[in-house]
C-alpha cells in the first residue's frame, strides 16, 4: 500500500505539470493531443505509450521548438501514465537486482548533487523555510520554459532518463516481444528524419540552383541535422537506431530486407550530420557485436549479408572523415585529435579540483572555463567535456563517476550473458546501444534529451528482454542458470550479492556527507554578491538597465522593511504577459504582470522572519526570451528576462 500510495503521488505530480504544458500557448494542437494520447495511452497499455514515444521522442523538435521540452514532456507523459496504474505491479516477477541498485545508486548520486548545491546556494534563507526553498526550486513550468539553473534541468533530465530506463525494463520483463516494437519504432523514426533532412537538402539547394558547389559542400565538409542543433548527438542517434536496424535484420528473416532498407535510409541523414568519426568508431565496435552476441545463430549466409552492409557502412564513414579532412584543413584528423585531447587535460583538471564528490550535477559548461587551455578557451569560451564518461566523473565526483558507470556495466553484462536465451530483438539493442555508448567517449549526447531518451528506453528494453523468463529464441520457455562465466547463462543475483550488501550502504552515507555539511553551514555571516544580472546597459529613454535571467537572486540587509523595484517588461513578441513573482526568505511576497514599454515601480512590505544578517531575495521571471552573444569564436542564445533599473531597500520608519 506504501508503494502504490508512492506511485500515485509522484504519477499525479508528472500528470499534473503534463497537464500544464499541454495547454501551454506554446504547444500546437497537434503536439497538445499527442501528449494526452500518451498519457491516456500509457494509462491503458503501457507497451503501447513505451513505442508510441520512442517514435516521437527523436523529433522533439520539430514537434515544439526550445524553449519547450518536447521530449521530456513525452516522457514524462509517459511515466505518469505507467505509474498512475496502480492496480497493476509495476513489474510482474522479480526485478535485476544488480541492476536496479546500480540505477538507484546513480540516480541518488545525482540527486545528493543537486541538492547539496541547492542548499549552499541558499544563504540568506532561515533554517525554518529551507524546506519550502528546495521544494520550490524545482518549478511546474520546467516543461515548457526549462529551469534556469543548469543543475536543475540536468538532474531532470537524468531522472528522466532513468524513469524510462526502468519502466521500458519492467515493461519488457513482462512483454519480451515489446522489444521488436521498439526497435521498430527507432529505426523508422530516424529513417523518416533522414528522409525529412534530404527534402530539407533539396530546398535549399534549389535556391542555389542545384549549383555543383553547393552539392559537393554538403557531401564533404558541411554539417547539417534537421532534428536537432548538435549534429554529433544526432549522429548518435543514428549510430543507435542503424545499428538496431542491423542486428535486427540479422535475425529477423521473414522482415530481413525491411531492416537494411531503413538501415540504408538512414545513411544519407547520418553522413550530413558530419560525425564520422564517432559513427566510425560507433559502427566498428557495435558491428562485432554482432557475430559475438549470435554465437551459434550464424550462417553462413547470413553472415555474408551483415558482413557486405557492415563493410558497406564502414567504408561510406571512414571515405567521409577523409573527405572531409581534404576539403576542410581545419578539420584534419590531426587537429581534431590534438583539441580531444586538451579536452581531456580540461576535465582532468576539473576531476583533480574536486576529486570525491565533483564540481557539481550540470557544472561542467559553466566551470570549463576556469580549467581549459588557452586554444580552447578562444575556440569555444566554455564547452561541455566531449567525453560524457569524463564529464560525469568531473560533475558528480569519481564516487558518481564510479556509480554511472556501474549503472552502465550491469546492463550490459546481464544481455551479454542471455544472449542464448533472449528475444533476438534484445541482440539488435545490445549492438545499438553499445554503439552509442561508444560515440559517448568522444561526444556528449545524453545531454540531450532527444538523443538520451531514445537510448535509455532502447536500453531498458534490451535489459527486460535479457531478463525475461520463458521468451527464447525458440519460443519455449528458459530459466536463467547460476553465473558460471559462460555465454548463454545468465548470471545470478547471488553473485553480486556479498559485495552489494556491502557497497550499497557505504555509498548511500558517503552521498549524504556532502548533504549534511552543506546543511549545517549554508548561511554565510558576508552577505554575498547578487546572482542572474547582467551588465548595466541604457535604455532609449535613458534610464540604466539591467537584463535579469529568468531567476535573479539578490541580498537586503536584516530587518523590516520596503523592497522598491523598477522594472519593465521588454519589447519582444511573446505569447503571454511577463508575470514577476518576488520572493523573500523562499516566501512569495509578490506577484504583477509587466506591461512592454512601461517602466512599473513597486514598493513591497517585507517582514523580518529570522535573525540572519541579512536576506535573500529572489526574483523568478515567469518565462525569457534569447539574443545571440559571442562565445568564443561561436555564438550562443543567451536566456534574458525583463529589465531591471533599480532594487532598493528602505528601512522601516526611514
Amino acid at each position: 500500500m506504501i508503494a502504490r500510495a508512492l506511485r500515485l503521488i509522484v504519477g499525479v505530480a508528472l500528470g499534473w505539470c503534463v497537464a500544464l504544458a499541454a495547454a501551454a500557448p506554446e504547444l500546437t494542437p497537434v503536439f497538445a493531443a499527442a501528449v494526452v494520447l500518451c498519457l491516456v495511452l500509457s494509462i491503458w497499455r503501457p507497451d503501447a505509450g513505451l513505442i508510441l514515444i520512442t517514435a516521437l521522442v527523436p523529433a522533439g523538435l520539430l514537434l515544439a521548438p526550445a524553449p519547450v521540452r518536447a521530449a521530456e514532456i513525452l516522457a514524462w507523459s509517459f511515466l505518469a501514465g505507467w505509474l498512475l496504474r496502480v492496480w497493476r505491479p509495476l513489474v510482474d516477477g522479480q526485478w535485476p537486482k544488480a541492476v536496479i541498485l546500480s540505477a538507484l545508486l546513480f540516480a541518488a548520486a545525482a540527486l545528493a548533487s543537486w541538492l547539496t548545491m541547492t542548499i549552499d546556494g541558499a544563504s540568506g534563507i532561515s533554517p525554518t523555510s529551507l524546506p519550502r526553498f528546495v521544494f520550490r526550486a524545482i518549478r511546474a513550468d520546467h516543461l515548457i520554459f526549462s529551469s534556469p539553473e543548469s543543475q536543475t534541468w540536468t538532474l531532470l533530465q537524468t531522472l528522466a532518463g532513468i524513469g524510462v530506463f526502468l519502466a521500458a525494463l519492467a515493461i519488457t520483463m513482462t512483454q519480451p516481444k515489446v522489444a521488436r516494437g521498439v526497435g521498430a519504432a527507432l529505426a523508422a523514426s530516424m529513417a523518416t528524419l533522414s528522409v525529412a533532412t534530404m527534402v530539407s537538402f533539396v530546398q535549399q539547394w534549389s535556391t542555389h540552383e542545384y549549383a555543383g558547389w553547393f552539392l559537393w559542400q554538403y557531401v564533404t565538409s558541411e554539417r547539417f541535422a534537421l532534428n536537432l542543433a548538435d549534429v554529433n548527438a544526432a549522429g548518435s542517434q543514428y549510430v543507435l537506431a542503424g545499428l538496431t536496424a542491423l542486428g535486427l535484420g540479422a535475425f529477423d528473416t521473414p522482415r530481413r530486407w525491411l531492416w537494411l532498407l531503413l538501415l540504408l535510409v538512414m545513411v544519407p541523414g547520418a553522413w550530413v550530420t558530419g560525425s564520422r568519426s564517432a559513427g566510425l568508431v560507433g559502427a566498428v565496435i557495435g558491428a562485432l557485436m554482432l557475430p559475438a552476441v549470435a554465437g551459434w545463430r550464424w550462417h553462413a549466409r547470413r553472415t555474408v549479408l551483415i558482413g557486405v552492409a557492415t563493410a558497406t557502412i564502414i567504408l561510406l564513414v571512414a571515405g567521409g572523415v577523409m573527405l572531409a579532412q581534404g576539403a576542410n584543413a581545419k578539420g584534419s584528423a590531426g587537429r581534431a585529435m590534438r583539441l580531444r585531447g586538451e579536452f581531456s587535460e580540461t576535465s582532468a583538471k576539473m576531476v583533480r579540483s574536486a576529486p570525491v564528490y565533483g564540481v557539481g550535477i550540470g557544472r561542467y559548461h559553466a566551470r570549463s572555463n576556469e580549467f581549459m587551455p588557452e586554444e580552447l578557451r578562444t575556440l569555444y569560451g566554455f564547452e561541455n567535456a566531449h567525453n560524457y564518461f569524463a564529464q560525469q566523473a568531473a560533475e558528480l565526483g569519481l564516487l558518481g563517476g564510479a556509480l554511472f558507470l556501474w549503472f552502465i556495466v550491469a546492463p550490459l553484462k546481464l544481455a551479454w550473458f542471455s544472449t542464448r536465451t533472449a528475444e533476438r530483438a534484445a541482440m539488435g539493442l545490445l549492438a545499438g546501444c553499445t554503439g552509442y555508448l561508444v560515440t559517448c567517449v568522444t561526444g556528449h549526447p545524453l545531454l540531450v534529451s532527444e538523443a538520451a531518451l531514445p537510448f535509455w528506453i532502447a536500453f531498458g528494453t534490451m535489459t527486460g528482454a535479457s531478463t525475461a523468463v520463458g521468451s527464447g529464441p525458440g519460443g519455449g520457455a528458459t530459466q536463467p542458470s547460476e553465473a558460471t562465466g559462460h555465454r548463454g547463462q545468465i548470471p545470478s543475483d547471488h553473485a553480486w550479492r556479498w559485495w552489494t550488501r556491502a557497497i550499497a550502504p557505504v555509498a548511500v552515507i558517503l552521498l549524504a556527507v556532502p548533504v549534511a555539511r552543506a546543511a549545517r553551514s549554508y548561511t554565510e555571516p558576508a552577505m554575498p554578491d547578487p546572482q542572474g544580472f547582467g551588465d548595466f546597459e541604457q535604455a532609449a529613454d535613458g534610464t540604466r538597465f539591467q537584463w535579469t535571467t529568468r531567476h535573479g537572486v539578490g541580498y537586503v540587509p536584516a530587518g523590516s522593511g520596503f523592497l522598491l523595484l523598477k522594472m519593465r517588461a521588454p519589447d519582444v513578441p511573446h505569447r503571454r504577459p511577463f508575470v514577476v513573482e518576488t520572493e523573500a526568505d523562499g516566501r512569495l511576497i509578490d506577484r504583477r504582470e509587466l506591461p512592454p514599454g512601461q517602466w512599473v515601480t513597486a514598493e513591497i512590505p517585507v517582514r523580518q522572519r529570522n535573525a540572519l544578517p541579512y536576506q535573500r531575495v529572489d526574483l523568478r521571471v515567469n518565462q525569457a526570451w534569447t539574443r545571440q552573444q559571442p562565445l568564443g569564436r561561436r555564438f550562443t542564445n543567451e536566456p534574458l528576462g525583463i529589465m531591471l533599473a533599480e532594487i532598493r531597500w528602505l528601512r522601516a520608519g526611514s
